[in-house]
């Protein structure tokens, strides 16, 4: 699962001493096959479920990875005052977007541009529906315009990553 991810990664520019942030990285999948690429601290996740993150340390450890190759905390919202003064070079969100209320997808846009590098890329993945759909409580459909406008009110410029194949990954990638 988590090779390709980062073999899409490397196809896009990832190399080894970028600074990664992993945004909604949940039990630490995609950190599992990403380590071995990068260096001790070049990986930071953060998610908004502390036992999601304890699953995937005990995971980490399990298969030998040390806890000082990676960090990763819990944040309270989209604001990401925990991360104040660190800096990006990609940042990878996949099946986040689905979760978040536009409202909440604009506040951390706002709040992740300053922890960006110059040059940095944000790869991430959204639902897509021709207008604006909630499905149970929280998987949430976003027509690409609706994402696309707020991607520019706050100063990203957005592109459909058309190499990335919904059916099988999941989600549209941008």
């Amino acid at each position: 699962y988590g090779k390709q991810q980062v073999q899409y990664l490397k196809d896009h520019g990832l190399q080894p001493h970028h600074r990664f942030l992993d945004y909604g990285c949940g039990v630490l999948r995609l950190a599992y096959s990403l380590l071995p690429y990068l260096p001790k601290g070049h990986y930071i996740g953060v998610d908004i479920a502390g036992e999601r993150l304890e699953k995937g340390r005990a995971l980490l450890s399990s298969r030998g990875i040390p806890e000082d190759a990676y960090r990763v905390l819990a944040i309270r919202d989209c604001k990401l005052r925990e991360l104040e003064g660190e800096k990006f070079d990609y940042v990878w969100a996949k099946s986040v977007f689905t979760h978040m209320p536009i409202e909440d997808i604009e506040e951390m846009l706002v709040s992740l541009k300053p922890l960006l590098n110059d040059g940095a890329q944000f790869l991430w993945t959204f639902a897509q529906a021709p207008q604006y759909v909630r499905k149970r409580m929280k998987d949430l459909y976003y027509p690409e315009s609706t994402l696309r406008a707020v991607c520019e009110k706050v100063g990203y410029r957005m592109e459909i990553m058309t190499d990335w194949d919904p059916v099988v990954q999941g989600d549209v990638m941008a």
